[in-house]
């Protein structure tokens, strides 16, 4: 190979699966050569991140679904409205009722057959697959030729581009894999559908089908497990928007919770930890209105892809209309996740606001700033290690361990000398302690994209299974289509994550099904879901 000059076949290729036969007929006129490793830390800049500056104040409202839906950097926006933690807070007035994430999530969030398919029936483009694939592509290419440019192992450089490009690998895949195939279960994982891996930096002229959702996995950890290893000499910018050491080390510890690899968890959460450049922050520094997520937080590791936050809890304070005219919201946090937070959790009034002309409905509001620097949903916190171990230590039955991992976190989230014990609230022994862990992970996490892959997790545990009935209740416009009117609570779907285990996983893109003739086998059919009326 050339080494001076090297064909990115990422670029080229543009990331989707499927056979090439046409694919040589016409030269590309977008070829990308590489001729030093400050051109593939440029490529993974420019194609590997997701550079996303949030949902701008314009789109708000309803708008074009096409004109939102084409936007590149949006990847699954609707992964906050599956889970336990929303539901419905439609109000206002009749022009303006509907924001982007409620008009086009609609079908998301009563999990119907297809997720894709506005309130309006009308089924729309959903690319989070192909867009995925094609960043795999550009990585593909990276990890590739990175090797021809290394100047020895202590490349600072070279090292720091193939960590980043080895932890977004395996942390595209781990989006792709949780989003559509069924969550890891230790005793189906090896013959469980997952997604296909591509991972060779050419072009293959064939048809692509599934590997088995263990196969993914393993990918998953092997990329880790090279990151890992090529950041581990290298400085640890202070900057949250890089991949980095810690972040793999979380990445990792979750995975390896997520396969009831409960050693591993512990181990790889210990070294995020232990790396020393990230702490707990001490919400008693905080007051109500102060933003907890922000770019120099001691606990953001990384961020990229926006944040949806604005659109799913709207932020109706910015406007001093009164409801009739107010910027309308689009969910709200369920009562349930409000009631989970005790007396002096001083999360409760960090991380949640009430409407400000409604108060009983409370919008999550960790990124106040709203500078679109801090995503939400791919946004990782050194807390997370602490919630990771101290999982893993409950259920391995190390008690007293997972209690202390938790206590280190906790007593940052309570008035001072305030915090009650785990065993003045619950027996803390046995299952009763390892879904205390979930829940104070619930609490902490909550609207970081977590919820739902957890809720998905804990149903195929094979030590403690944990399922539950999830409600979303739907409010309906009462009035003319051009009058004036109301909205009212008038039904909700309802789901069982022991028995409906069939939406966990979404239906694969129909156009990618065709292309691969068959060989890339469809989800199965998720049915259609009816609205229960009060």
């Amino acid at each position: 190979m050339n080494t001076l000059r090297i064909l990115v076949f990422a670029i080229v290729f543009g990331g989707t699966l499927g056979a090439c036969s046409d694919f040589f007929e016409e030269e590309s006129q977008n070829q990308a050569y590489v001729a030093h490793v400050e051109d593939l830390d440029e490529l993974l800049k420019g194609e590997a991140y997701i550079n996303e500056e949030g949902f701008s104040q314009s789109m708000y409202y309803a708008g074009s679904t096409n004109r939102v839906m084409s936007q590149t950097n949006r990847y699954f926006p609707w992964v906050h409205v599956l889970d336990d933690d929303v539901t419905e807070f439609a109000e206002g007035y009749y022009g303006t009722r509907d924001n982007w994430i409620r008009a086009n999530a609609a079908s998301a969030y009563g999990w119907q057959s297809n997720p894709f398919t506005n309130k309006n029936g009308v089924v729309y483009a959903a690319d989070d697959w192909d867009k995925s694939y094609k960043r795999i592509a550009v990585l593909n290419s990276v990890l590739y030729t990175i090797g021809d440019f290394r100047k020895g192992e202590q490349d600072t450089l070279a090292n720091r581009v193939e960590g980043e490009a080895a932890f977004l690998r395996a942390y595209y895949y781990y989006w792709l894999v949780n989003i559509y195939a069924q969550p890891y279960s230790v005793e189906t994982a090896g013959t469980e559908p997952g997604v296909p891996l591509k991972i060779s930096e050419v072009v293959e002229d064939k048809y692509f089908s599934r590997n088995s959702v263990k196969e993914v996995y393993e990918q998953i950890r092997a990329d880790l497990r090279r990151s890992i290893a090529a950041f581990k000499n290298t400085q640890e910018s202070i900057r949250p928007n890089k991949a980095n050491y810690t972040a793999a080390c979380i990445l990792m510890s979750r995975v390896s919770l997520y396969m009831e690899e409960y050693e591993d968890a512990i181990a790889y959460a210990d070294s995020a930890i232990t790396r020393g450049k990230h702490s707990i922050l001490d919400v008693n520094g905080l007051k109500p209105g102060d933003s907890f997520t922000y770019e120099r937080s001691p606990e953001t590791v990384f961020t990229m892809g926006g944040y949806i936050m604005n659109q799913i809890h709207q932020p109706d304070s910015l406007s001093s209309w009164g409801p009739k005219n107010s910027i309308v919201s689009a969910y709200k946090s369920s009562d349930e996740l409000l009631r989970c937070y005790g007396t002096n959790d001083l999360r409760r009034s960090i991380f949640f606001k009430s409407a400000h002309w409604m108060k009983t409905a409370y919008h999550c509001w960790k990124n106040r700033e709203m500078t679109g620097r801090i995503g939400d949903y791919m946004l990782f916190r050194i807390p997370e290690a602490y919630l990771n171990k101290a999982e893993a230590q409950a259920i391995l039955g190390d008690e007293a361990g997972a209690k202390q991992t938790l206590n280190v976190l906790r007593e940052k989230r309570f008035v001072i000398g305030e915090m009650p014990s785990i065993e003045s609230e619950m027996v803390a022994s046995g299952e009763n302690l390892v879904n205390f862990v979930r829940s104070e992970r619930r609490r902490e996490l909550c609207y970081e994209g977590h919820r739902w892959f957890d809720l998905r997790r804990y149903a195929v545990n094979t030590k403690y299974p944990f399922t539950k009935t999830i409600r979303h209740e739907v409010r309906e416009w009462q009035g003319a289509a051009s009058a004036a009117g109301y909205y009212t609570t008038v039904g909700y779907y309802e789901i069982d994550t022991r028995k409906d285990k069939v939406v966990f996983a979404f239906p694969l893109p129909q156009d990618e099904i065709i292309f691969n003739k068959g060989e890339l086998v469809q989800n199965a059919a998720r049915p259609k879901r009816e609205m229960i009326r009060y």
